[in-house]
């Protein structure tokens, strides 16, 4: 079952022992906001995108979104994902709930 979700990608700066260690970190969200499990962390965008690739996003757009990523530290990045995929890649995806009572 293919699944809506949106990748947030950004750098994030952690202090540990005195040291600054700059990461970068993978969010997946539902578009209504709720998150899809917990954010992975990986080397720079270039790990971002190996593992944005694998979701199916198209190497062209991840090229495209590179500058703004340089500027703002933060991209957002819509995606259609296969549900088992999204699983396999350490994600916890969840039924959509109806909003219907």
């Amino acid at each position: 079952m293919s699944i809506e979700l949106v990748a947030v990608v950004r750098q994030v700066i952690r202090a540990t022992d005195g040291l600054r260690v700059c990461l970068t970190s993978v969010d997946m969200i539902y578009p209504d906001g709720r998150d899809c499990g917990v954010p992975q962390f990986v080397e720079g965008y270039e790990g971002a995108s190996e593992l944005l690739i694998k979701f199916g996003v198209p190497a062209q757009e991840l090229k495209e979104h590179y500058a703004q990523f340089q500027k703002d530290s933060e991209v957002s990045i819509p995606l259609i994902a296969d549900e088992a995929v999204v699983r396999d890649m350490g994600f916890n995806p969840r039924e959509q709930q109806s909003r219907e009572f």
